[in-house]
C-alpha cells in the first residue's frame, strides 16, 4: 500500500496500520459480524451476547424497564407480558394500571395459545 497523503503534506502510513495483527483480525470480525444474520449475530461486532441471551437477560432481571425493553425487543414474548403484567400490579399507583395489566395477560394468552 502506499502512503496516504493528508492536507497538510504529512503522510499517514497505511501500511504501518495493515500490518499489525490486531488491525487485520478486528477488520475480519466485524466483516464477519456485518454480514453475518442478523437474528444470530451478537448485538455488537465484538461482544459475544446474541439477541435472544440479551432478551433472556432483559427477562430474567424482572424489572419494569427490562421487561418492556424485552417486549419492545421481542413483541410475542408471552413470558415478559406475564411478568410485565404482575410488575404493572405490584407497582400501581396509576389507576391505568389494571387495565393495562389485563391487556398485557390477554396478550401472553393470546401468544401461548396455539393457533387452530
Amino acid at each position: 500500500m502506499e502512503a496516504l497523503k493528508g492536507n497538510c503534506g504529512d503522510s499517514v502510513w497505511a501500511t504501518e496500520a495493515a500490518s499489525r495483527p490486531w488491525d487485520s483480525i478486528k477488520g475480519s470480525r466485524w466483516a464477519n459480524w456485518f454480514f453475518s444474520d442478523r437474528s444470530t449475530r451478537s448485538l455488537l461486532p465484538f461482544h459475544d451476547v446474541n439477541p435472544a441471551k440479551y432478551l433472556e437477560n432483559r427477562v430474567d432481571e424482572n424489572t419494569l424497564t427490562s421487561l418492556r425493553e424485552a417486549l419492545n425487543l421481542s413483541p410475542t414474548h408471552a413470558l415478559a407480558s406475564a411478568r410485565l403484567a404482575l410488575k404493572v400490579l405490584e407497582n400501581g399507583k396509576d389507576p391505568r394500571a389494571a387495565k393495562e395489566a389485563a391487556w398485557l395477560i390477554q396478550r401472553a394468552i393470546r401468544e401461548v395459545k396455539p393457533l387452530n
